[in-house]
């Protein structure tokens, strides 16, 4: 059996595995130390319903992953549980040489952090991509920046580049407080152009499908 071969086995296993089960949870943290980096990645996407010590274990040593994509699972994973007990590392992963990983990283600060990583966090404008831009904006709004929403729209309605616009779309969400909701979606609506890529339509759509039903129902 070759390696591809191999973790097509370990993939599927993830796939059919049922977290909410003791031994399911032991098999899924094992995978997490597996040599193949899709492997690992799955597996702890697959951690990402629970929360367990054994768990927070697993993530601390997949913030350090060599593969980026791990360490984004691992990001998604402290936010969601909002594990203040990560902010170190999310801070060191600012710095990460990968551009999501970044980003991802003030993703986790916007929840783990205070308002004491404001300016921290808004000395990597000037470097960040538009991208990286997103996720510091609403990470700054979530920290009490009064003023980050109104750059976060901004990117919106930037033409040049169409990842930032989705994710800024994407991150107004349930997690969002502190936002005019009418004002959120006449801004959407404004910079939704012609002849738009088919990923920013949807994003679009579902922003204004979401804040329609959700906040302004």
């Amino acid at each position: 059996m070759t390696d591809e071969e191999d973790n097509s086995h370990f993939l599927d296993e993830i796939e059919n595995l049922d977290i909410d089960k003791e031994t399911d949870l032991e098999r899924a943290i094992e995978l997490c130390n597996n040599n193949d980096e899709e492997v690992r990645m799955r597996a702890i996407e697959a951690l990402i319903p629970r929360d367990t010590q054994s768990i927070r274990s697993q993530i601390y040593k997949a913030l350090d992953d060599v593969d980026e994509l791990v360490r984004i699972c691992a990001l998604e994973w402290v936010q969601e549980y909002e594990a203040s007990e990560f902010k170190e590392k999310a801070i060191k992963l600012t710095r990460d040489e990968d551009a999501l990983v970044r980003a991802y990283a003030f993703d986790a600060l916007g929840v783990i952090g205070t308002k004491s990583d404001i300016m921290f966090i808004k000395s990597f404008i000037k470097t960040a991509s538009e991208r990286e831009k997103t996720s510091i904006y609403i990470a700054l709004h979530k920290l009490g920046d009064p003023f980050a929403i109104n750059e976060l729209y901004e990117i919106l309605a930037r033409k040049k580049d169409y990842r930032a616009r989705i994710a800024a779309a994407n991150m107004l969400d349930a997690r969002i407080e502190n936002i005019d909701w009418q004002e959120a979606l006449s801004r959407i609506e404004k910079a939704y152009g012609k002849d738009e890529p088919v990923s920013v339509r949807e994003a679009f759509d579902n922003a204004i499908k979401w804040i329609k039903e959700e906040k302004l129902n």
